[in-house]
C-alpha cells in the first residue's frame, strides 16, 4: 500500500504514515498510487538513483566559490524586491532523447557570474546522465518591472552525484547567450548578471539568526503554470507548519513551475527554495526545502570539492 499524501510505502495495519504521519483512513493501492503519479500536479520527477558529475563541473563550482565558498547561504541574506524579480529566473530543458519533451521550471542567481541554483529534478536525467543536449538549457531573465521574459542564456547543467538526488538541487551554469532564428542575440554575454546574494547585498544583518515561526509571511517567486509559465509570479502566504524535515508548508500558491524559485520573509530575507505541493483531501500546501538545508547540500558539496 502507499500513503496518498507522500507515496511512500506503508503497511496495511498502520492507522499513519511513519513518513508524513498523515491518517491512512483513505489510503490508496498499488494501481491507483501508479495512476496517480502519473496524472496529479506536483513536480517532483524521480529522485532516485546517482547522477555522475563530471570533474570540470565540479572545477567550476570550485573556481566560482573559491574566495569565499558557498557564502551565497550564509546567515546574511537580506535582499529586496528589485533584486528579487532581476535575479528569479525561468527555466526551459529540452530532452537530448526526444526533442518534444522539454521540462521547465524556476531558479534564482546566486553569482554575478551567471550560477543559477534550481531543483535537481527541472533538469532531464536518468539514473547515470543528464539528458540535455550539448547547449544545455534555457535561463530567462525578466524584466524586473513586469517580469516579462527579457533575456535568454544557455546554461550548462551541474548535477552532483547522489547529493543532487538527496537533497533534490542542483546548478546551472551561464554559458553563452541566445541566439535567435533571425540572428538577434537575446542579451548580452559576459556580463555581470543580477544575483541575490552579491557582495553588497550579503553583510545585512537584518537576516542574521533569523528563526522562521509558524505564521510568519511568506513570499513565493516563481514561474507557475497558473499563470502561463512565462511570466514572473509572486504569490503570498504564511507558514503553515513546519515539520522538522527540513521543509516548509504554506499557504503561498505553489504550482507547476515554481520548482526551484524562492521564498522570503516579509523582511525579505530568503527562507528557502519551493519544491512541490502537498496534496490533501481538500486543500493543498505549498514544499519549500528550507536555508538550512540548503547550507547543509552546499556543505557536502564543499566537502567533495576540498
Amino acid at each position: 500500500m502507499f500513503c496518498k499524501n507522500c507515496g511512500k510505502n506503508i503497511k496495511e495495519e498502520d492507522q499513519f504514515c511513519n513518513h508524513c504521519g498523515q491518517n491512512l483512513a483513505d489510503n490508496i493501492s498499488e494501481q491507483e498510487h501508479q495512476v496517480n503519479e502519473k496524472v496529479k500536479i506536483i513536480f517532483i520527477k524521480s529522485l532516485y538513483g546517482k547522477i555522475f558529475l563530471g570533474v570540470a563541473s565540479l572545477f567550476i563550482i570550485y573556481i566560482i566559490f573559491a574566495k569565499n565558498p558557498f557564502s551565497f547561504v550564509s546567515d546574511n541574506r537580506k535582499i529586496d524586491q528589485n533584486v528579487i524579480t532581476s535575479s528569479v529566473v525561468n527555466i526551459w530543458c529540452q530532452s537530448s532523447i526526444d526533442e518534444n519533451d522539454v521540462s521547465g521550471g524556476s531558479g534564482t542567481i546566486i553569482t554575478t557570474e551567471g550560477m543559477v541554483i534550481t531543483n535537481s529534478h527541472v533538469i532531464p536525467q536518468n539514473e547515470t546522465n543528464v539528458l540535455t543536449p550539448e547547449n544545455g538549457c534555457l535561463v530567462i531573465l525578466p524584466n524586473k518591472q513586469n517580469g516579462q521574459p527579457e533575456e535568454m542564456y544557455w546554461a550548462k547543467p551541474i548535477v552532483i552525484s547522489e547529493l543532487s538526488s538527496n537533497y533534490d538541487l542542483a546548478y546551472l551554469q551561464v554559458h553563452d547567450v541566445f541566439v535567435d532564428e533571425n540572428g538577434e542575440k537575446r542579451g548580452m554575454f559576459p556580463k555581470i548578471f543580477p544575483s541575490i546574494f552579491a557582495e553588497e547585498q550579503r553583510y545585512d544583518d537584518i537576516c542574521r539568526f533569523q528563526n522562521i515561526k509558524l505564521g510568519d509571511l511568506v513570499r513565493v517567486f516563481g514561474y507557475p503554470q497558473t499563470s502561463g509559465g512565462l511570466n514572473l509570479t509572486i504569490t503570498d502566504g504564511v507558514v503553515s507548519s513546519l515539520p522538522g524535515d527540513g521543509t516548509i508548508l504554506t499557504s503561498a500558491k505553489i504550482d507547476l513551475g515554481n520548482s526551484g524559485g524562492l521564498a522570503v520573509d516579509k523582511k525579505g530575507c530568503v527562507i528557502g527554495i519551493p519544491v512541490a505541493v502537498s496534496e490533501g483531501k481538500y486543500q493543498n500546501l505549498g514544499v519549500i526545502i528550507t536555508t538550512d538545508s540548503i547550507i547543509e547540500f552546499s556543505k557536502k558539496l564543499s566537502e567533495i570539492n576540498q
